[in-house]
């Protein structure tokens, strides 16, 4: 990781900011979420000391690093969950929730429907029922109990203290996907392909929040294709040809509602994944391209009829600017009439 973090800064990617995925010594049944030990880093990755040296390096490099806090459950492998269902006594028994009889909600509010059929399972142990949002492994904690509270707190303390600037904790209600899922990161959803990675980093950089999961793949698993973009000055008319190349001005409409016809280079999903290498420089200049978008982050947005359901337009204003961002979603070339109402000139974003 500490060599990446080098790697991330020489080729100019403009990362100031790095978001680790669980990194804790797990059983790595669900992709390291299922944790054993928080204050131990999963034999996997190396030790405590390789991520304090990562963690020295990216500061160095002027890159901040947060990681995920999976607190919201453990793994059933964790020591307070093996002495909770152990000792009824314990301390720990009040760590999880349980319930002696099973719940008449069991079968309800699982994240992942097809693939969990309950969020109640019988421990055996411990003659109990145990919560579990997520799979049966994964038994929730008890976050309504104090001593759970200072755990948390523990933990996020000692990650403070080994150089991590922040957290992200699991999302609220009003941020699951359609109020049951939770929304993803696109490297992990790939298993770390990084050209297919990168075919999925347009979309995700050019929309206004984060990108979710697709109902359709199981558990955590998705994919996303890759995108064509422009930027739109007020006044401008404009043909864009081959997607992400170049974008040849046409006469101003006097009345301000001309149409621009626009034709874009098929979708990378279908196509041949490009080289490591040519794959890093692309990122790079979508991200310093992002960088150059405030629009995208702060202007009020809209989607754009293009007359075509494979090709998904938007347009982002904000103080006097517009920036309109293309998405060919298909396996083909497609040409689109876009109305863009009185632009005057128009300055190419995506291109070299």
């Amino acid at each position: 990781m500490a060599s990446h973090s080098c790697t991330l800064s020489s080729r100019g990617l403009g990362v100031t900011c790095l978001w680790l995925a669980p990194l804790q010594k797990s059983p790595r049944r669900d992709d390291g979420y299922d944790i054993s030990d928080h204050f131990q880093v999963d034999p996997c990755f190396g030790t405590l000391g390789d991520f304090v040296d990562f963690t020295q390096q990216a500061s160095q490099r002027g890159i901040r690093v947060m990681i995920d806090l999976v607190v919201n459950h453990t793994s059933d492998q964790h020591p307070w969950f093996q002495e909770a269902r152990r000792d009824p006594r314990s301390k720990y028994r009040d760590y999880y929730v349980r319930s002696d009889t099973r719940p008449e909600n069991h079968d309800e509010g699982m994240v992942f429907p097809g693939v969990q059929k309950t969020t109640w399972t019988r421990d055996p142990v411990a003659n109990q029922y145990y919560f579990h949002r997520l799979y049966e492994f994964q038994p929730d904690l008890n976050t309504e109990n104090p001593l759970v509270l200072a755990e948390i707190r523990k933990i996020m303390g000692f990650y403070l203290e080994l150089g991590v600037c922040g957290f992200r904790l699991g999302p609220e209600k009003s941020m699951q996907l359609y109020g049951r899922g939770i929304r993803r990161r696109l490297a992990p959803m790939l298993h770390g392909e990084s050209p297919a990675a990168g075919a999925g980093l347009q979309p995700a950089v050019h929309a206004a929040g984060d990108a979710g999961d697709p109902l359709r793949r199981r558990a955590r698993h998705g994919r996303r294709p890759r995108a064509a973009a422009a930027q739109l000055r007020p006044h401008a008319d404009a043909v864009v040809h081959r997607g992400t190349r170049r974008l040849h001005p046409r006469q101003a409409d006097p009345a301000g509602d001309r149409a621009g016809a626009l034709r874009l280079q098929q979708g990378q999903c279908g196509g041949p994944a490009p080289r490591p290498r040519l794959a890093a420089e692309l990122d790079g200049r979508i991200i310093r391209m992002r960088k150059e978008v405030p629009e995208i982050g702060w202007g009020d947005f809209k989607v754009l009829d293009t007359g075509n359901d494979g090709v998904l337009a938007l347009r982002y204003d904000w103080r006097n600017n517009a920036v309109v961002v293309i998405h060919n979603l298909q396996d083909e070339a497609a040409e689109i009439q876009l109305r863009v109402g009185g632009l005057g000139y128009l300055l190419d974003r995506a291109s070299e």
